[in-house]
């Protein structure tokens, strides 16, 4: 099961924890970065980062821009949101 990983989003993370039956992966929250590498390795490649916050990850070799997504346009439509969420994951799985 892959991962997608929030990273101060705690709106998000509430909304997805709500539906997390009907979800083919596994989220995980964090309330910022310096946690998130902390407890996590983030020289993972199979995950999917979501973020509000800048984009300091992206200094790590092994995140590029298709395990990272930057969520600070907001307001966003949940809609798009989920069509951005299946294509960064489709993305993520073909490695």
């Amino acid at each position: 099961m892959q991962n997608v990983f929030i990273i101060n989003f705690n709106s998000l993370y509430e909304i997805l924890d709500e539906i997390k039956e009907n979800l083919s992966f596994k989220i995980i929250k964090f309330e910022n970065e310096e946690n998130f590498k902390k407890k996590l390795n983030p020289d993972r490649i199979d995950c999917l980062i979501i973020s509000k916050t800048d984009h300091k990850l992206l200094l790590n070799d092994n995140i590029t821009d298709k395990n990272f997504l930057d969520l600070n346009d907001l307001p966003l439509s949940l809609k798009k949101l989920w069509i951005i969420l299946v294509y960064k994951r489709n993305q993520s799985s073909t490695y």
